[in-house]
């Protein structure tokens, strides 16, 4: 009897098992997509997104981050297709308008999707932050340059033609001198010969001609391409926190990693982001693969020289070059 009694407390309680062990399952296993991205009313960016569930109702279980930091003021609201699942619309204003490209991701019920924007078309807030004086300094001195040239090859064919005119001018009015007299020949007197001179004997050799001459230790790397009187610096910002790092010529690495010759410790700064060298007097910049991007004067790059006051990116961390006055 008291068996019997047992299968059935059994028999009640395990449906009720497998339904509990079951609900973890059910509330991950959520289909979560990312369709389209829209960055036509940048810095506002829209994202069509599918999943089974209703995004609009479940609002408060749905997280976003741009960059991986969370974005708080984001707005949501039905797709084409709603109702306990489908499409849904998802957009929010980038925290920072003057970068062109990131990542976005989407956390809902476990499932996590991120993926990465680009906007192509500067918005009249970008131009202000990257004024038209910037581009119209590198036009005057591609004019001004192109003037120089052509006033030099005028120049030139100026000087040639007074030189061939003065050469003209000189010939007409130039009268040859007469010859000179011949002087007369004069007679060989023949010199005794002198007594031959026995050759003086060779010094000994000492040892010290037979050791190799010792060389000077040649100069390091550093201290041939630059010297620390005229080292840059590169003033970087994060959050709010400004940091100086001074390359010295070599091929110094930049990023997250302690490996790194200058260490930028920021979440959008890959593992081994760029490099800085100086070469043949200039020094120039260049992007290792980085995850978001390497940019110099507003220009994504992949490898670029630099000038005094030069403006970097690395992912969200702003950075200026700057030789020393």
């Amino acid at each position: 009897m008291l068996m019997i009694r047992y299968k059935a407390v059994y028999r009640l309680l395990l449906p009720g098992l497998l339904a509990f062990c079951a609900m973890p399952h059910a509330a991950s296993a959520q289909t979560l997509t990312v369709e389209n991205v829209r960055t036509d009313n940048f810095p506002e960016l829209r994202f069509d997104l599918r999943a089974d569930d209703n995004l609009v109702a479940n609002k408060a279980r749905l997280v976003v981050k741009d960059n991986y930091v969370p974005v708080t003021n984001f707005r949501i609201a039905a797709g084409k297709i709603s109702g306990t699942g489908g499409s849904f619309v998802v957009a929010y204003n980038v925290p920072d308008p003057e970068r062109l490209d990131g990542t976005t991701t989407f956390e809902y019920k476990g499932k996590s999707i991120t993926t990465t924007y680009l906007v192509k078309k500067p918005t009249p807030e970008q131009e202000k932050a990257y004024p038209k004086e910037e581009r119209s300094s590198n036009t005057l001195f591609y004019v001004i340059g192109g003037l120089g040239i052509v006033a030099g090859i005028a120049g030139f064919l100026l000087s040639r033609r007074n030189r061939s005119r003065q050469s003209t001018e000189a010939n007409e009015y130039h009268v040859p001198p007469p010859p000179a007299p011949v002087a007369p020949p004069i007679a060989a007197v023949e010199a005794p010969l002198a007594p031959p001179v026995a050759p003086a004997p060779a010094p000994p050799a000492s040892e010290d001609a037979y050791k190799p001459r010792q060389q000077p230790a040649p100069a390091s790397i550093a201290e041939t391409m630059v010297s620390p009187g005229v080292l840059p610096t590169i003033t970087i910002r994060i959050n709010e926190r400004m940091s100086v790092l001074t390359p010295n010529g070599t091929l110094q690495k930049i990023g997250r990693s302690p490996e790194c010759d200058l260490i930028i410790t920021h979440p959008t700064v890959s593992k081994i982001h760029a490099s800085i060298q100086l070469q043949n007097g200039t020094w120039w910049i260049e992007d290792l693969g980085s995850t978001n991007g390497t940019y110099a004067n507003g220009q994504r790059i992949t490898r670029a020289p630099l000038h005094d006051g030069s403006k970097l990116y690395f992912g969200q961390v702003t950075g200026a070059f700057n030789l020393p006055q």
